[in-house]
């Protein structure tokens, strides 16, 4: 086991567990599928499965630090990592989807609500998302819908009003890490102007300016 401090945490990673819907999966099959290809344990900090129940992976109960998952290759020493069960169909294992439960939906917001508090500034990402990664993984974008979930948690009558405290402070924080992420890419001026015009088209489309 290996343990960091919580202020190294930047980002909460939403997995699918690739796993057909029509079959049942608990955090101890994806314990015993993990340990199956190397891992030490379970890549993921939660597991939650199609009825809304979340499962405990990698250990989180120490005060002020971490266990380092293995979830997000690149990332796993700053990222605490989220799998929901699914993702995929038998018929069409290669094909990932949005298959979360409303009572997967309603769980994931609740846990991540709650690692928000411990880990502030950390942003919400899907692992497509993250830097590097070729992925449908989790079957959507993750960024996005979190946005929708801070809008519908602004005060009354604010719910139109996209400036809200809380929604600006998770964009400049995702701005930070993608603008981080294209510097340290350096070298190559064309890949640097996309991504910083990428950072620009999701600053202006998520702030309505």
């Amino acid at each position: 086991m290996s343990y960091l401090p919580d202020s190294r945490v930047t980002a909460i990673v939403i997995h699918y567990s690739a796993t057909p819907i029509e079959k049942s999966y608990t955090a101890a099959d994806i314990d015993e599928m993990h340990r199956e290809i190397g891992f030490n344990e379970i890549g993921y900090h939660y597991f939650i499965r199609r009825d809304g129940t979340v499962e405990t992976g990698r250990d989180l109960s120490q005060p002020g630090r971490f266990e380092v998952g293995a979830h997000s290759q690149g990332e796993n020493s700053s990222s605490i990592g989220i799998c929901y069960e699914g993702g995929v169909r038998a018929a069409a294992p290669n094909t990932g989807f949005d298959s979360r439960t409303s009572e997967q939906t309603a769980a994931m917001i609740r846990l991540i609500r709650e690692l928000l508090s411990r880990f502030p500034g950390a942003i919400v990402r899907g692992h497509r998302e993250m830097p590097g990664a070729a992925t449908q993984c989790p079957g959507f974008t993750a960024s996005t819908w979190w946005d929708e979930v801070m809008r519908k948690d602004a005060p009354a009558g604010q719910a139109d009003t996209p400036l809200t405290e809380k929604l600006l402070r998770w964009r400049l924080a995702e701005v930070a890490d993608r603008a981080r992420n294209a510097l340290m890419a350096g070298g190559d001026e064309a890949a640097l102007i996309a991504a910083l015009a990428e950072i620009r088209a999701r600053i202006t489309d998520r702030i309505g300016r």
